[in-house]
């Protein structure tokens, strides 16, 4: 039953909570985590990264941090006849944020696939180089919180020089059927030198009452590794993501991310990438299509730390109904990161009069021998683009739809993973002309 709530109400909630759970860190690390998200409260519009994104939906719902315990494993099953299912891949299906299987275990020679709670402490130990350490809690209320509440971690590593060939599928399935729920995912991936592989992640939403994924995701992209990321998100009208994702690559590293988000109340990507080493590409796309009252907003961030690298960001919004869409993509060059080519472009159509963006790409440089660009489009449908297919015998719904294709196909296109590329094609295609 949702109940109207105030948002220092929620917050007070959350704390209260604190002590009734274990989580994954140190409880001197977790009381930290728990210290910074009091302090900081939840963003208002007053908050710069947050003035297009209201959260008032936390103020709606009585939302419940969700306990291992409590997690119904059998719900993995509702995934079975998903058509993203069928992609043949390596599985790992979490349930509000737990592992379903008792035992994680790789099919594939040279992955490591485990829980960070099933680690004794040398485990533990040889993981404290990378877990939590490339994120910051400071004016980050929602990563505080999962550091607090977090009580799994899924870990994957790719041992040096290991070419993986069946893709990893994260798959995480929110259900939330009896009251509101919040869950606290973490995943924490290692590519280590000259390491190849795909990972693909989909979220998808079940239940009557709402749920709020709350996720951390650290990747380390070591020297001369290549990693494909695919990020699919179909979801519930009942579903609300806060997402962070932390990208840390070294030397002559590839990294090729593409999030295609189809659905969800409230969507809030946070993408990061780090380029710590000379001759790194790094790759970010995506497309959003809204409808309703729905919200999706991508923040994302370049960081040219080091010369000879190159960055490129295009996202694309397609958005009708009473929807908003929000980016927010910075490109940063640091004083050292010479000879850097980072390009950023975002461009969206609004298909009605009440659908809404706000796009606001950032340039900070600091070094003087770069090549960096940004651009930025907003508008209908080109009228003259419907003339032309109208006038060759194309009715006016049936052209729409064909230039809309067109507009999310450049950006699916750039999937290189054949079964989930056809897959997103159909599926948009089916979208457009509902």
């Amino acid at each position: 039953m949702s109940t109207n709530i105030s948002t220092s109400e929620f917050k007070q909630k959350l704390i209260n909570q604190f002590d009734s759970l274990n989580g994954l860190s140190a409880e001197s690390n977790r009381r930290d985590a728990l210290a910074q998200f009091d302090s900081y409260g939840i963003p208002t519009l007053k908050h710069e990264h947050w003035k297009y994104t209201g959260l008032t939906f936390l103020n709606k719902h009585n939302f419940d941090i969700i306990k291992k315990s409590e997690v119904d494993s059998s719900v993995a099953e509702k995934f079975a006849n998903h058509p993203l299912n069928e992609i043949e891949a390596e599985k790992i299906v979490l349930v509000n944020g737990f592992s379903a299987s008792q035992n994680l275990k790789s099919n594939q020679a040279g992955v490591t696939i485990s829980r960070l709670s099933d680690f004794d402490d040398a485990q533990k130990a040889q993981i404290s180089d990378y877990y939590g350490q490339s994120i910051k809690l400071e004016n980050n209320p929602f990563i505080a919180l999962n550091t607090a509440f977090a009580q799994d971690c899924i870990v994957i590593k790719i041992d040096k020089n290991t070419v993986v060939e069946t893709p990893l599928q994260i798959v995480y399935l929110n259900f939330a059927d009896t009251n509101a729920i919040i869950n606290n995912p973490r995943l924490l991936v290692i590519a280590e030198e000259g390491s190849q592989a795909t990972i693909i992640e989909s979220v998808h939403s079940f239940g009557k009452y709402a749920s709020l994924k709350n996720s951390v995701s650290e990747y380390y992209i070591s020297k001369n590794a290549s990693l494909e990321h695919y990020r699919v998100q179909d979801d519930s009208e009942l579903s609300h993501t806060i997402d962070f994702t932390q990208v840390n690559q070294e030397s002559d590293s590839h990294y090729h991310n593409v999030n295609v988000s189809l659905g969800g109340q409230f969507n809030r990507n946070n993408i990061h990438t780090l380029l710590n080493g000379e001759n790194i590409e790094s790759n970010l796309s995506g497309v959003f299509i809204t409808s309703g009252n729905e919200l999706f907003d991508i923040h994302s961030l370049a960081d040219h730390a080091f010369p000879n690298c190159v960055s490129n960001e295009n996202y694309k919004g397609i958005l009708h109904g009473n929807s908003t869409g929000i980016f927010n993509g910075k490109i940063l060059v640091r004083k050292d990161a010479q000879k850097t080519n980072a390009y950023q472009s975002n461009k969206n159509v609004l298909l009605s009069d009440n659908a809404s963006i706000f796009t606001k790409p950032e340039l900070e440089i600091y070094a003087d021998d770069v090549k960096c660009s940004h651009g930025a489009t907003s508008g209908a449908l080109d009228e003259l683009s419907i003339f032309y297919l109208v006038s060759r015998g194309i009715g006016r719904k049936k052209a729409e739809a064909m230039i809309l294709n067109a507009i999310a196909d450049d950006i699916i296109d750039l999937i290189k993973h054949e079964p989930l590329r056809l897959h997103l094609l159909e599926r948009v295609e089916n979208k457009l002309n509902q």
